[in-house]
């Protein structure tokens, strides 16, 4: 079945990764991929989230029933159209005896296997193939030199092992950053109607010899039901030397190399420097310096702040977040800092969703809810442009007279966009600076730039002094 005309009895239901059951209505289906439309006001679906108990039905039969991950959101206002890959095999063939209903199942199948093999482009193939002939053999030449050089044994010393490892991986870190770079040539060349084909033929291929790596392992699995959760973060900031032998490790510190991860890296130390300069600006004139983080994730920055600024002594600060598993893992880390460091810095947890932000943003704001600095780090890059729009004007109303909102989002032109979304199932919508500027034109004085690397686009928009 390559492809199904939309039906009016087709639907189909779902949960997403906060647990809230939504139907919709289906607009296309393939073996790979579907597009739906779901009826709701408020934002229900986000990209590269992970939606549990799929059901399609079609007529008064189910064939579908699994996970699927969001690749696309388009908002019209009046509904939201959301395409989504699926993760599980097909449950079409199980209410099928044998006999003609069987032999026609097969014989469906195989036409889509030799339908999908047409459709892939040789240049995508060959960089393919490339990519998993040099990972095969170097796998196997480094389990090898792991065995001579006793690296399992117990009684290695540490610091054997990390050299054994940087001399693998500087050179070995050089062919694979070519292989990939034509990968992602490659991949910038298949039509769209093209991809979920070549998505598959990738995964096919490669997945046996990346997921040992526990940093791709997470961002595909996304144990969480989301990309982007806390541990993908934190992996960024340790030691990259993870996995259960030296081939893992080497690939696993790779992947943590690239210009995306290290641009992550850079967007937080610039969220401390932010930080620490609007501590000394509303310092200067008062008391207590707020602040408030949505999607605050592990709040790696907040920790850094409150380790390194002396003026984190008088600051308060709201770290939100809908997980409450991140929200724990937060007031875990934090807490221990703040008690090593002796502060009394007042830090509160607040366990919000988006859908739940934006349904409580008709309410009226009490005066102690107002804030020097608001911002959202990452969030943008998962949201559509209404509801990126509708949340800024809703931080900006928290924000104090001369006080900062600050988001980020992903470039367009970061340089791993096949990495994460034919091998990862990471999907970010990209925006460029003068895209940033008009979620929400009008408000305030806006400025849009970006970190070292231009893969992270700052948005900040200052408050007048005067108002209210």
């Amino acid at each position: 079945m390559s492809h199904v005309n939309p039906f009016t009895d087709s639907a189909i239901s779902f949960c997403n990764s906060q647990g809230v059951e939504a139907h919709g209505v289906l607009i296309s289906l393939s073996r790979e991929s579907i597009a739906f439309e779901v009826y709701n006001p408020y934002s229900i679906v986000q990209m590269s989230e992970i939606l549990t108990r799929v059901r399609i039905r079609r007529s008064d039969r189910d064939v579908y029933t699994g996970r699927a991950c969001v690749n696309a959101l388009i908002n019209t206002g009046l509904m939201l159209v959301a395409s989504a890959s699926l993760l599980d095999p097909w449950s079409d063939v199980i209410d099928v005896s044998s006999g003609p209903e069987l032999r026609e199942e097969v014989r469906r199948f195989i036409g889509d296997w030799a339908a999908n093999n047409r459709r892939l482009r040789p240049g995508y193939v060959h960089a393919v193939n490339s990519l998993r002939s040099f990972l095969v053999e170097f796998s196997r030449w480094l389990e090898h030199g792991e065995a001579i050089a006793r690296l399992a044994d117990s009684g290695t010393p540490q610091d054997r092992i990390r050299a054994f490892l940087s001399d693998v991986q500087t050179p070995a870190a050089a062919q694979l950053e070519e292989l990939f770079q034509q990968f992602e040539l490659e991949a910038s060349r298949v039509e769209e109607a093209e991809v979920a084909a070549h998505k598959a033929f990738a995964r096919r291929e490669l997945h046996p010899l990346l997921m040992c790596a526990p940093f791709a392992h997470r961002v595909y699995v996304k144990p969480l039901g989301y990309a982007g959760d806390y541990e993908m973060v934190n992996m960024m900031f340790r030691d990259p030397w993870e996995g259960g032998n030296a081939y893992a490790r080497v690939l696993n510190a790779f992947l943590l190399q690239n210009t995306t991860v290290v641009a992550h890296r850079q967007r937080i130390a610039r969220l401390v420097k932010t930080l620490a300069s609007e501590a000394q600006r509303v310092l200067a004139r008062r008391e207590v310096f707020r602040v408030l983080n949505v999607g605050c994730g592990p709040a790696i920055e907040v920790q850094r702040f409150l380790k390194e600024s002396p003026l984190a002594e008088r600051t308060s600060i709201e770290l939100v977040d809908f997980n409450p598993e991140t929200l724990r893992y937060a007031e875990s880390q934090i807490g221990q800092i703040l008690r090593s460091a002796g502060r009394g810095t007042q830090v509160v947890y607040r366990g919000r969703s988006v859908h739940e932000l934006l349904r409580d943003s008709v309410r009226p704001t009490p005066a102690e809810r107002r804030f020097d600095l608001v911002y959202c780090a990452g969030l943008f890059d998962y949201l559509g442009d209404r509801v990126c729009g509708r949340l800024l004007r809703l931080f900006y109303h928290w924000t104090d007279a001369a006080g900062l909102v600050v988001a980020t989002n992903v470039h367009p032109q970061h340089p791993v966009r096949a990495l994460m979304e034919h091998l990862h199932d990471w999907y970010l919508i990209l925006r460029s600076g003068p895209q940033m500027l008009q979620l929400a034109p009008g408000m305030g004085d806006q400025d849009a730039t970006t970190e070292a690397t231009g893969v992270n686009v700052f948005l900040e928009i200052r408050k007048g002094a005067n108002e209210a």
